[in-house]
């Protein structure tokens, strides 16, 4: 609900990529929905990617961050809250660990990925560096739905009117925000896309 999920038509074979997969829990809404989508989840933490395998198992798993750089980062731990993040959280990681990364637009073209239906876009605040490296990609992606809430870094700045800023520039609108004092979701749509089927 607090991605606007129900604003997306979605069908069964359309493309639905899902950076910061934690558990699967948005594969797990297309099964609810009981679509056969071709899901391809990033999920650089080892311990939730062990999960990932388990619960979205036969899918397109990438034990790999996205970023605005294809290599190798740092990255820091802290499964137990959910907020493992290549920027380092505000209190109390566990460890520190190098992790490969990629750049969207580069993981499409080599993928030959046409179309992408939904981009869901969670990284606990480094959600800005991983639109950057999507750049060359975005005209085809029809939905992003991006975290924005305060989760970078040590003050917890907040990431969505960045993004929101960022999108905008590049040729989406804003389709609908859900916010509290807590978090901010919202869904961007392709202005030059038609709704697909």
């Amino acid at each position: 609900e607090t991605y606007s999920l129900e604003k997306l038509k979605i069908f069964n074979d359309e493309v639905v990529i899902d950076c910061g997969a934690n558990f699967g829990d948005l594969y797990a809404w297309t099964l609810v929905k009981k679509l056969n989508v071709k899901y391809i989840a990033f999920e650089p933490s080892p311990r939730e990617f062990e999960c990932i395998k388990l619960n979205c198992a036969g899918k397109k798993n990438n034990n790999i961050a996205l970023s605005n750089k294809t290599g190798v980062t740092e990255f820091y731990l802290k499964s137990s809250s959910g907020d493992s993040s290549i920027i380092e959280p505000a209190s109390g990681f566990t460890k520190k660990i190098d992790i490969r990364s990629v750049k969207l637009e580069d993981y499409v073209l080599i993928n030959n990925i046409e179309k992408i239906k939904f981009f869901k876009l969670e990284a606990e605040g480094f959600e800005p560096e991983i639109l950057e490296g999507s750049k060359k990609i975005l005209n085809r992606i029809e939905y992003i739905g991006v975290d924005g809430s305060p989760e970078r870094g040590k003050n917890k700045d907040w990431t969505i009117n960045t993004v929101k800023k960022f999108l905008l520039k590049n040729g989406f609108n804003l389709i609908a925000i859900k916010s509290s004092n807590f978090y901010a979701k919202g869904l961007f749509k392709n202005k030059n896309c038609n709704e697909s089927k």
